[in-house]
């Protein structure tokens, strides 16, 4: 096969820095390495720094003027005539915009990557695929009697990631930050609204757990996107926690999981924590602490991709209760810690990624003109969140 994979970084809406970034370069490197011939490419008013260091392949980074969208078909087209993709495939709603028309006047296939999130409320706001990957099992169940209906294309292939390594220069670096001898807990997220609840769950975690006579210390590491809740984080901050931005260390954070006992992850954090053996934890969508993962709340908390939104069976005093117990094992090895490292091999790890998507390039369908009665739609969405009266490109 022949592969295009397309997404976006538009500075208005992305940062460039998130994790369908490095889920880009995931599924680029197993096709590769699968023996296919694979290009990324970027659209946007600014390069990925992601993509940009992408060490075993070259990212192809296309300036896309907001107020001038249509200057980018020509570009587009001539890397599609020199490269003849058998798929362009988009891994944001930015990418679909413009992918979509591109195989329509090239002739080529068209697939489409949901990177987790909430379901769309409707086919209105979200474009017309014909072949669409879903990360959870969650939007599995939201497309699937939409696609069964028309016969379309549709899989579950949740996030996979390499095994983490973690440099030992970095790693001091980091130790640096932690107090010896503390339960060290780690939240590796942006500084971002969106994630606030699930900061503010981790430092309710580690309160929990010196209330109950545990040295530890709670460390957030990360990007700080937003003033704001850079400021709110830190007035609630207890003295005995760390909030980390250093761009150096946040770059790349999940090199540092090896420093951590427990980790708090969202979907490819969580993951890539998890292949290396840590007690695993993931936000709550409604209690007030993190999700302690255990046999009995895994399945739930995979289905959401161990997003914000995990709701599972079990009762906030019971898995506060068994927070502490695992807080207080004497045990060197954890028996959750090992069962992260297979899940990770079960589910998680990159080995069989490249069979899954042949698999599903193997379904591929065509559109057609009537597939694009949404696009209108789409493009005044795109156009009102990159456009204002102020703006001068």
């Amino acid at each position: 096969m022949r592969v295009i994979l397309l997404i976006s970084n538009f500075s208005k809406m992305n940062t460039g820095i998130g994790g369908h970034y490095y889920s880009v370069l995931a599924t680029a490197e197993a096709l590769a390495e699968a023996g296919h011939a694979v290009r990324v490419v970027c659209i946007g008013d600014r390069p990925s720094p992601v993509l940009s260091r992408w060490e075993s392949g070259v990212c192809d980074f296309i300036p896309v003027n907001a107020r001038k969208t249509a200057m980018f078909l020509p570009q587009f087209r001539t890397l599609i005539s020199e490269f003849k993709p058998d798929v362009i495939h988009g891994f944001d709603m930015n990418a679909s915009l413009f992918g979509r028309i591109a195989a329509l006047l090239s002739r080529t296939y068209y697939a489409h990557t949901l990177c987790g999130g909430k379901a769309p409320k409707g086919w209105r706001h979200f474009p017309f695929v014909r072949n669409l990957v879903v990360y959870s099992a969650e939007l599995q169940e939201h497309f699937r009697d939409a696609f069964a209906r028309d016969d379309r294309n549709l899989a579950l292939i949740a996030n996979r990631v390499r095994a983490v390594t973690s440099p030992e220069e970095r790693l001091s670096l980091f130790r640096e930050h932690i107090t010896p001898g503390a339960l060290v807990i780690l939240r590796i997220s942006r500084i971002h609204p969106y994630f606030e609840r699930s900061i503010r769950q981790t430092l309710s975690l580690g309160k929990l757990l010196r209330s109950q006579g545990v040295k530890c210390q709670v460390v957030i590491l990360g990007h700080a996107s937003d003033a704001g809740s850079m400021e709110r984080i830190k007035a609630i901050l207890p003295e005995e926690d760390r909030l980390v931005s250093d761009p150096e260390l946040a770059h790349n954070a999940k090199e540092l999981n090896g420093a951590a006992d427990w980790v708090v992850g969202t979907g490819r954090s969580f993951m890539e924590a998890a292949s290396l053996g840590k007690v695993m934890l993931c936000p709550s969508a409604d209690q007030d602490l993190p999700i302690l993962i255990t046999p009995q709340t895994f399945d739930a908390a995979f289905a959401a991709n161990f997003s914000e939104r995990v709701t599972v069976d079990l009762s906030e005093e019971a898995n506060r209760a068994e927070i502490i117990k695992e807080a207080k094992k004497e045990e060197k090895e954890s028996a959750l810690a090992s069962l992260s490292k297979e899940y990770f091999e079960t589910h998680f790890s990159i080995d069989r990624l490249a069979q899954k998507y042949e698999k599903f390039y193997a379904k591929l369908q065509a559109s057609c003109v009537g597939d694009f009665k949404d696009w209108p739609i789409q493009a005044a969405s795109f156009l009102k969140r990159n456009i204002t009266l102020k703006n001068r490109y």
